[in-house]
Order: C-alpha cells, then structure tokens, then sequence
C-alpha cells in the first residue's frame, strides 16, 4: 500500500492521536509498513505497531452496518453529482434511509439518479426549504424515508449529507476477543520485523458503527492475545486504555 494512499493517511491519524495521548509510544518518526502497519524506531530498535478499526457487529441476517453507511454516502454523492451536472443549483440535502432497506453496491446509481430527481421535483427559490414527502401519507421510493433540502444563498457548492441516529451499543468483551483473534496469526510475520509488537484497536467515532459505549467490565476483562501490548483508542475522544492479558 502506498504511503500516500487513504487509507495509509488516516492510519497515521490514528496513530497521531494515540501518540498524543500516550507517552508510552517511543518518540521516532514512525515509518509506513504494512508488516506491521508502522515501525517506530526506539531506543532498543524498532516497536512495531499494527492498528485495526473497531466497528460494531452486524445483527443476525443484517448487512455490516459500516458497509450500509458507506452505500448511503456513496448514493448521495453520486446524486449530487448528478443533479449539479444537470444544472442544479447548491442545496443543502439531508438524506434519510430506511434502515431495514439493505443497500446493494450494484443499485447505487438507481438510487442515485432516484434520488436526484427527487430534489430536483422541489423546485425550491432562495430562502425556502422543504421536507420530501410533504404528505405524512406519502411514501418517497425505497430506500429513502425521508430527505430535507434547503436553498440558501450561502451556498456555494452543494452539500449533500446522510445524517444518522441510533442507540450507542455497549461494547462487548467477546468483541474485543474476536479481533485479538483475527490478528493473532500475523504476529510471527511481524515479529520477523522487530521483535516489539503491539496492537492499536481505533473506534473512529464518527459514524454509528464505529461508536461504542465502553463499560468498566470490559476494560476490567482479561483477555488472550499474542501482541506484546494491545490498547483500545477512542479516536473522537481521544482518550485510550491498555487491554489486560489473561
């Protein structure tokens, strides 16, 4: 993976954060690595730091939730996209989906072009809003419940959202144990990098399912896993704990 790519770029996010709020973490300038994802030079050699995201489990029969958000972005992005290039002027849209309406990655641009023709039916001036459907007795095509658009002069270019709400899960000791698992079988790959290898856990905290309450009972919980050190981050908060070795 480039060092330059997404994905390597939010890990040094992460890993920015944690460093900010542990003092434990050796102060070399880390070096992009995918075995593991960073080597940060120390005064014994090299810690190896791997990070992994935390996102919350699907319910039974249900879609990853984490994919199902990024659907709903994707949808809305690409029917902004479509309705500026017919000559939309800059709304703001607020997107509402039916939660119990899994998305498909092959209906985004069905959805997408529904969804643009939706906002373009408002047919809003300047200063005015509305809320689509207008009739409580309504219903907008599956998979949108409901979409709030406003025309407002400040706008220069579109902003288009999926705004999102749900009860917080408790996060749950199994959970944790699942991921110390999945990770288990790469250590000795990373070991034969630098012998110090430790695990970083990141709920983002900006979606739904990378929100997690944490009880006292996990973080008191001891667990199995094969990292010199594992640590949980809540990456909104900034605010970590080390997990317990069995």
């Amino acid at each position: 993976m480039s060092a330059s790519s997404p994905k390597k770029q939010c890990e040094r996010r992460y890993l920015a954060r944690f460093c900010s709020a542990c003092s434990e973490v050796p102060g070399g300038e880390p070096i992009a690595d995918e075995n593991p994802d960073f080597l940060i030079p120390s005064q014994t050699g090299y810690l190896g730091l791997e990070i992994t995201e935390y996102y919350a489990p699907p319910r039974p029969g249900s879609r990853p939730l984490q994919e199902q958000e990024s659907l709903r972005w994707q949808i809305a992005g690409r029917a902004k996209q479509l309705f500026q290039n017919a000559g939309g002027p800059a709304l703001y849209v607020g997107v509402h989906f039916r939660t119990y309406d899994a998305l498909d990655r092959r209906d985004i641009d069905h959805h997408a072009s529904t969804l643009a023709n939706l906002v373009a039916s408002s047919l809003l001036r300047e200063g005015e809003t509305c809320r689509l459907p207008d009739d409580p007795f309504h219903f907008l095509p599956s998979p949108f419940h409901a979409i709030n658009i406003g025309c407002f002069d400040v706008l220069t270019d579109g902003f288009w959202s999926v705004p999102d709400a749900a009860f917080i899960p408790h996060l749950q000791s199994s959970e944790i144990q699942v991921i110390l698992d999945s990770k288990a079988r790469r250590v000795e790959t990373y070991r034969q990098r630098t012998p110090a290898v430790w695990l970083l856990i990141v709920a983002q905290g900006t979606r739904i399912s990378s929100m997690a309450f944490v009880p006292d009972s996990v973080r008191a919980h001891a667990y199995k896993f094969a990292f010199d050190r594992a640590f949980y981050l809540d990456y909104f908060d900034g605010i970590y704990w080390e997990i317990k070795r069995e």
